[in-house]
C-alpha cells in the first residue's frame, strides 16, 4: 500500500471493516460502532476505494466479504486488538502471569518485620513476580522515584508528603524502649530518672522517625545522654543485649528485635508520640495497573 493510501485509510475505517465482517450486517455494525446509516455506506465506499476491491458483497440479505476482505481480516483485527488493548485501553495487568520485578524501600526492620507477610501475600497472587527492597538517601529515593526506579515507598518519609507524589496510611506507630534483658537497672520498669540518665544509642536512618522523637523529647525539656548512633536498626540487636545502652524505636523494630529473647520491651516513662507508616508513589504511577495492585497487596499485608 503507498503513502497515498495509508493516508485515506483512517482507524475508523478499519473499525467499520472489522464490524461488519464480524456482523455480516451493515445495520448491525453501524449500531455496534455508533454510526449512521449514511456515515457507515460512506466509510464502505472508502474501503472499497483504498484496498480496490468490493470487501463485502450483499447474499441473501447478509454482506458476505470477498476474498479480499477474507485476507485482511485478521491483520485488521491484530490493528484494531493493539488499538483498544494497548494504546486505549491500556496493556493492563495479570498478576498470575506476571514476571515483572517490583522495587521497594524500606528500613532494614521493616524488611524483618513487614517483608515475609508481603511476600506471601504477593506470591499466592503472581507466583513469577519479583520484589527487590532497597535503603536510601531521600534525594536519591525522589529522584528514583521521578524516574520510575522505584515503584514504592513504605514507611515513615515526610519529604515525601509534597506535589508530585501520593501516600496512604497503613497505620499507626508508637515508639517504645528496648534494653537489655539483663540490664538490672531496669527490673523494676523504666522510671524517668533512669530513661535520663542511662546511656542511649540512637538510629539514624533515611526514615527519619528519630527526628520526631528527638523533638518530641525536646519539647519535654527531656535530654538523653546519646553515647552512640548508627545507621541501622539491626545493630542494636547485638549492640543492646551486650551493653548497658537503652534505645527508643518503632514499636515494630522492638517487637522484632525482642523475638531473640535477649531483649525487652519498655513503655517509654513519658507519652510516647504516634507517627503514620505509609506507603508513597509517584503520580507518574498512579494510573499503571501493577503498580495498583502492588499497593493493594502492601494494604492488606499492613492490615494483617
Amino acid at each position: 500500500m503507498n503513502l497515498k493510501k495509508i493516508k485515506d485509510l483512517d482507524f475508523k475505517l478499519l473499525a467499520v471493516f472489522d464490524a461488519v465482517f464480524e456482523t455480516q450486517s451493515v445495520t448491525v455494525a453501524g449500531k455496534r460502532i455508533g454510526l449512521s446509516q449514511p456515515a457507515m455506506s460512506y466509510s464502505l465506499t472508502r474501503l472499497r476505494a483504498v484496498f480496490g476491491d468490493p470487501l463485502f458483497i450483499r447474499v441473501d440479505n447478509c454482506m458476505r466479504p470477498t476474498p479480499r476482505a477474507l485476507e485482511l481480516a485478521p491483520a485488521v483485527k491484530r490493528v484494531m486488538d493493539v488499538l483498544q488493548g494497548e494504546l486505549l485501553g491500556g496493556a493492563g495487568f495479570d498478576p498470575a502471569t506476571s514476571t515483572r520485578q517490583f522495587e521497594l524501600c524500606m528500613s532494614d526492620i521493616g524488611e524483618l518485620y513487614f517483608l515475609p507477610g508481603l511476600a506471601r501475600g504477593m506470591w499466592a497472587q503472581s507466583p513469577g513476580s519479583t520484589l527487590r527492597t532497597r535503603s536510601m538517601a531521600i534525594g536519591e529515593l525522589v529522584a528514583k522515584m521521578e524516574e520510575g526506579g522505584v515503584d514504592l515507598a513504605v514507611g515513615y518519609y515526610p519529604d515525601l508528603d509534597k506535589g508530585g507524589f501520593y501516600q496512604q496510611l497503613l497505620f499507626e506507630s508508637v515508639f517504645v524502649c528496648i534494653a537489655s534483658s539483663d540490664n538490672r537497672a531496669l527490673d523494676k520498669g523504666l522510671s524517668l530518672q533512669t530513661y535520663k540518665s542511662a546511656p542511649h544509642v540512637a538510629v539514624a536512618y533515611e526514615g527519619r522517625s528519630q527526628e520526631m522523637i528527638d523533638r518530641h523529647l525536646m519539647q519535654m525539656k527531656i535530654e538523653r545522654r546519646v553515647v552512640l548512633s548508627v545507621p541501622h536498626f539491626l545493630s542494636l540487636a547485638e549492640i543492646v543485649p551486650q551493653t548497658d545502652v537503652i534505645a527508643t524505636v518503632p514499636r515494630e523494630a522492638a517487637l522484632q528485635l525482642a523475638k531473640s529473647g535477649r531483649i525487652r520491651v519498655h513503655d517509654l516513662p513519658v507519652a510516647a508520640p504516634g507517627f503514620p507508616l505509609m506507603q508513597f508513589w509517584h503520580k507518574r504511577n498512579h494510573a499503571d495497573p501493577a503498580s495498583q495492585w502492588l499497593r493493594t497487596v502492601v494494604r492488606q499485608a499492613f492490615q494483617q
